[in-house]
């Protein structure tokens, strides 16, 4: 039953270590110092930024009394899947509005949300884009009656809390000062929550400029939502990019395929294209244009999403002409 067990505590145990830090290479010849922190490597599925934005729900559906969790996402979302993930652990159902069209394939992320034991309707891209409507979360609510509604890619400042954790445990690891943290940005929640957190840790992050690097077409939302939960003098200190978007969220380009393939090599990891590999692409492009000052140390972050990388491998070595 729902109260005969923490909530919180599994997660947390699965995820309680200190994040590694990984020395990058880039093929700019800018002399900067580009360390990874890897959340890609926390858990073996539960890997990325997702189950930080979680956790702060997890803990409002157990003082509520909710039995069930419900949120949105698309057909590769990495949300929905540390959703499910979680949901299994905690042995709490899960429901999951999927963005899709009619008779499109199942993705390998979406297989494995549903092995997982969520609960997933389909909904088409017109009915999909009404889901923050009163409407929809009334019907929905009625729907589900036992289930805390979670708002798309965890959007929502209550999810910025979760990243106390993650900086404490950077922290650990973490020796010198940070010039500059760069995030991938596709709501703005992990960077705000990021944010927020650092101001914890003083001697890492005092002077720290923060940037985001927008996954989607969405600057001024973006912008304007971290600017919300964040401080005036924090705000100060953060700056949005958009140029790196390869024409949209998800979409990818020749450049970009090429330049993530090679990267791999020569660094030893994996990435996603959707975010953690137009992160590291705006760093080499900004570091060869002089953005950072020489010997600045970097830190970003690889937010995971490498459960949806097969669906989408053999479009990239495609485009990349492998």
């Amino acid at each position: 039953m729902f109260y005969e067990r923490s909530f919180i505590n599994p997660l947390h145990t699965l995820i309680a270590k200190p994040i590694e830090l990984h020395n990058l290479i880039l093929p700019s010849s800018n002399k900067i110092k580009v360390q990874c922190a890897r959340l890609d490597k926390i858990h073996p599925t539960l890997s990325g930024n997702k189950i930080y934005k979680l956790l702060p729900f997890i803990e409002q559906a157990k003082k509520e009394g909710k039995q069930a969790l419900l949120s949105f996402g698309g057909m590769h979302s990495n949300h929905l899947h540390a959703l499910a993930f979680a949901g299994k652990e905690l042995g709490l159902p899960t429901i999951g509005i999927v963005r899709c069209y009619e008779n499109q394939p199942e993705s390998k992320t979406l297989s494995d949300i549903r092995a997982m034991g969520m609960h997933i309707e389909k909904w088409p891209p017109k009915h999909y884009q009404l889901k923050s409507s009163t409407e929809i979360n009334k019907s929905l609510q009625c729907q589900f009656p036992t289930a805390l509604i979670i708002p798309e890619g965890g959007a929502d400042p209550r999810a910025t809390d979760g990243f106390s954790w993650l900086l404490q445990q950077i922290h650990l690891t973490l020796k010198d000062q940070i010039d500059y943290f760069i995030s991938s940005a596709g709501t703005g929640t992990t960077l705000a929550g990021c944010m927020r957190a650092s101001t914890a840790y003083p001697s890492l992050f005092n002077e720290t400029e923060f940037i985001g690097i927008a996954a989607v077409k969405d600057k001024n939302t973006i912008d304007n939502r971290c600017k919300a939960w964040i401080s005036m003098d924090q705000a100060k200190r953060l700056t949005i990019i958009d140029d790196y978007t390869f024409g949209g969220f998800a979409k990818v380009k020749p450049e970009l395929a090429r330049f993530m393939l090679e990267f791999e090599q020569q660094n030893d990891l994996l990435l996603d294209p959707i975010y953690t590999a137009k992160m590291l692409y705006a760093i080499n492009d900004l570091a060869d244009k002089g953005f950072f000052k020489g010997g600045s140390r970097l830190l970003c972050l690889h937010t995971g999403g490498l459960q949806g990388r097969s669906s989408l491998i053999e479009k990239i070595q495609r485009l990349a002409k492998y």
